[in-house]
């Protein structure tokens, strides 16, 4: 048996340079298949991101909506009517839509946003929010930002930090943004 191995490792070691391209082909193709599962695992992770800091076990969706973003909306009595089910404890209007976001220290400067609404007298959103986040909202014209937002919407993460009061245009309506969660 051991005679075998060494008869192996000569074949190996005779061509130097055919051995090293070999490893570094083997080499690159399992580092390739890393990078793969790690997009795989990004793509999961920030498609389930919100999902998971809803407390929810079942969502309606409309069935004319392509990808969460753009969702489409459906009759509000549908809801109602899911309320009667047996095991149905509460139901919750969620509204997701892509909206005009205008960066707070350059006005000129627009860009998509996804803005989640709902009630915040509705249970489910414990983990998403703080109680004070909570009531905060329950003022018009009030937002909370994602803290994990990207730089491009402005510097609100640096002004909330600092204390300074924080307006920015949303459809070009204005509001005034209270606190900051995390998401992503």
């Amino acid at each position: 048996m051991f005679g075998t191995i060494q008869l192996g490792w000569l074949q190996l070691k005779h061509q130097k340079l055919r051995l090293f391209a070999a490893i570094m082909g083997i080499t690159f193709a399992v580092i390739l298949i890393f990078v793969q599962l790690e997009f795989r695992e990004a793509l999961v992770v920030s498609a389930v991101r919100y999902h998971d800091a809803m407390q929810y076990d079942l969502a309606m969706v409309s069935p004319k909506t392509d990808f969460m973003v753009s969702s489409k909306q459906f009759p509000r009595s549908r809801l109602y009517q899911v309320q009667g089910f047996v095991g149905v404890e509460s139901v919750t209007p969620v509204y997701m839509r892509l909206v005009s976001w205008r960066n707070p220290s350059d006005p000129s400067n627009a860009r998509n946003i996804l803005a989640i609404g709902f009630d915040p007298t509705d249970d489910g959103f414990e983990q998403l929010l703080r109680p004070e986040q909570m009531e905060a909202i329950k003022i018009p014209d009030t937002v909370i930002f994602d803290r994990l937002g990207r730089d491009e919407y402005g510097p609100v993460r640096s002004l909330l930090d600092s204390g300074e009061s924080v307006k920015a245009e949303i459809n070009d309506r204005r509001f005034t943004i209270d606190s900051m969660y995390q998401v992503g």
